[in-house]
């Protein structure tokens, strides 16, 4: 009854108010951050925020039901999966993008620019795919990785390569990979949670009259919790973003930020007209459902581009695009022109 109960009724109802929120701050929250001062303390901010909107959810939680044994088990049950799916998850990605080791020069590119960040080289990885991306992944079981598909290899010249490899040290060297795995759990458990209370309290509700207050005030709550899992998955987004920001500084750090700004413009170029391409349409739709899309250096919105392109005129033309400040709270990453323009703001 849990699935297809009260709650398949009240989520779009839930998720509409979370959404009018987000949209409603949207031009304050997706600011781009001037330099890497304004971007660690944005990042701050998010953390505090997502902190204090959990502890919120926590005290609503135990103002009704008190101290209850069972939630902490549920709670063990939650992150015992987010382990699971922490420790599988190199090896279902290799799987999923047929990814093999690198060339002995592209495992030279990565160990030389590991040890300008001062980390120990990942394995380079190659993934058989022609759409053009780079992504970080990996654990302290099975070592960490950097895959670059095939096509990005096709598509860049050495230096933005590089500059890619350097945004995707960056991931490892920041953490980000477990950060963001460790931070998706307590909305996961929220949102569970509030759904089942809901289920309570409506069937409560509608089958015990004696009850009738109880189980009005489970249902109050589960819309509540429900609520809270919805802006705390956001708030995920929106550090995301940041994240994805302080690799980009990463990349420019190790490698330059000319040659950080031309990969990530030529990454916008190449997928200007790939919608349109039906030769990449099935890749296209199977990395926009990936559950690794958080990983990749570019977020799918948009032929592969020609290596003669003056990228340094589609940087300056990229960087006078408008955003919008509502899609972007969707966004798993930064618009491009946004990325292009907190380059500039950043010393070397």
């Amino acid at each position: 009854m849990f699935w297809f109960g009260i709650g398949y009724l009240l989520e779009p109802i839930i998720m509409a108010v979370a959404l009018g929120l987000f949209i409603a701050m949207a031009p304050y929250i997706t600011r781009t951050p001037r330099g890497e001062k304004e971007l660690k303390f944005f990042m701050f901010l998010t953390i505090v925020g997502y902190a204090l909107i959990l502890f919120a959810a926590y005290a609503f939680l135990t103002s009704y039901l008190g101290y209850v044994p069972s939630l902490w088990t549920f709670a063990l049950i939650l992150t015992g999966i987010g382990a699971l799916q922490y420790f599988i998850a190199p090896f279902l990605i290799n799987i999923m993008y047929r990814a093999e080791p690198a060339p002995p020069e592209i495992q030279e590119m990565v160990n030389r620019l590991a040890q300008r960040s001062g980390l120990k080289p990942p394995k380079a990885m190659i993934a058989r795919v022609p759409i053009p991306n780079a992504f970080a992944y990996g654990n302290f079981l099975t070592g960490r990785y950097v895959a670059l598909t095939e096509g990005i290899t096709r598509t860049m010249d050495e230096e933005e390569l590089e500059a890619v490899i350097g945004h995707e040290l960056g991931h490892h060297k920041h953490n980000d990979i477990w950060l963001i795995l460790a931070l998706s759990l307590a909305p996961m458990f929220v949102y569970y949670l509030g759904r089942i209370m809901m289920e309570w309290g409506f069937w409560g509700s509608a089958s015990e009259r004696d009850r009738e207050n109880s189980s009005l005030a489970f249902l109050v709550a589960g819309i509540a919790l429900v609520a809270i899992s919805f802006i705390l998955n956001f708030i995920i987004l929106q550090f995301n973003r940041l994240r994805e920001y302080y690799a980009d500084l990463h990349g420019a750090k190790v490698k330059g930020k000319k040659p950080m700004q031309r990969a990530l413009a030529r990454l916008h170029v190449t997928f200007e007209n790939i919608k349109s391409n039906p030769v990449y349409q099935k890749e296209l739709e199977q990395f926009n459902e990936s559950p690794a899309k958080m990983l990749f250096i570019y977020a799918f919105t948009q032929t592969f581009a020609s290596p003669y392109y003056d990228m340094d005129e589609i940087i300056e033309r990229l960087k006078r695009e408008e955003t919008n400040p509502i899609m972007e709270v969707f966004m798993s990453h930064p618009p491009i022109p946004k990325r292009l323009r907190f380059l500039d703001n950043i010393s070397e």
